[in-house]
């Protein structure tokens, strides 16, 4: 079995959230690959309820992470350490045996379930070795072991489903 060098480079551009099927400002940009720890965890727990309606627009199970402007910035950053910063990520993966060798740049959305798990990846853009099935098999396998505490509010559980991030990656063999 061949082993692999990963580097991976994690990156917010908004140039890459251009997609003419998805505009910019319906995906809330969130970085799902850092973990808040467990006393974090268990504070902003604590502010779930009385954040809610303030940071997410509901229809029946769906919810959204809702859009700020410029000068709220830091009220939107509240909202996504809240609402869509993981308790858990899988520190170790195993990458695809099929997946292509090299550099790419992709953005994608994605959604948290009721169950708190990371599920519908959709390429927005992507450049470089990896196409879009390549891109879903690659996330699922980087997402496998990450989770988020569920979204339960007034007894009923939640998804959220307008988020995204981009990411940058360089595969290799350990020889290269």
């Amino acid at each position: 079995m061949l082993k692999f060098f990963i580097l991976i480079y994690l990156s917010s551009s908004s140039f890459l959230f251009a997609e003419k099927n998805e505009p910019q400002s319906s995906v809330m940009i969130c970085d799902h690959t850092a973990a808040m720890s467990s006393e974090l965890l268990l504070r902003t727990l604590n502010y779930r309820e009385s954040a809610f309606n303030t940071c997410l627009r509901c229809e029946g199970p769906s919810c959204k992470m809702k859009s700020w402007p410029k000068e709220k910035k830091g009220d939107e950053a509240i909202c996504k350490r809240i609402f869509c910063t993981p308790a858990n990520v899988n520190k170790n993966y195993e990458v695809p045996a099929d997946s292509p060798r090299g550099r790419s740049k992709f953005s994608y959305s994605y959604e948290i379930s009721k169950k708190g798990k990371i599920k519908d990846f959709k390429i927005l853009n992507y450049e470089g070795a990896h196409k879009p099935r390549d891109i879903v098999d690659y996330l699922k396998a980087y997402t496998k072991k990450t989770s988020y505490e569920p979204l339960v509010y007034d007894g009923k559980e939640y998804e959220i489903t307008n988020l995204g991030f981009s990411m940058s990656v360089h595969l290799k063999h350990d020889w290269e």
